[in-house]
């Protein structure tokens, strides 16, 4: 089961240490990222940047933690990271893809664009400057109900 979390920590993971029974993970966690700490009824895991290469952190469990549970801490951490870059690459581009729907689009037209998730929401297209489905659709209806008006 360690092994198994070892390798999903991939090229992160630095090695082990036990310092007067506290666990400490090292990895290698970019310094832009938020890294998590936890603390919880039966142990508490907190984190110490190294002075040399701050890029290197050490993860610290109590004496009652576990290294799998450090590691599954370090897991979350990547993980939570992980998406928020994801979160801002998408905002980034659906903000390339207003600005060319408000360059290309009437005020009147415009002002009736709607936001809403659908159930089956479709993947992003790869292609650059392409909208995805979902905006696609919203300027069809906007220029459907313009033709009807």
């Amino acid at each position: 089961m360690l092994d198994k979390k070892i390798k999903e920590l991939g090229d992160r993971f630095l090695g082990f240490e036990n310092r007067d029974g506290f666990k400490v993970v090292k990895a290698l966690i970019p310094l832009n990222w938020k890294v998590l700490s936890e603390i919880n009824d039966k142990f508490e895991i907190g984190f110490v940047r190294d002075k040399v290469n701050p890029t290197i952190t050490n993860f610290i469990g109590s004496t009652e933690c576990e290294y799998s549970d450090v590691i599954d801490l370090i897991i979350k951490t990547i993980r939570t990271n992980t998406e928020i870059e994801l979160k801002q690459l998408l905002l980034n581009e659906k903000i390339k893809e207003l600005v060319s729907l408000f360059e290309k689009n009437s005020l009147d037209k415009l002002e009736r664009i709607t936001f809403s998730f659908d159930k089956k929401v479709k993947k992003l297209s790869n292609k650059a400057n392409e909208p995805t489905p979902e905006i696609s659709n919203e300027i069809e209806e906007i220029e459907n109900n313009d033709i009807k008006n």
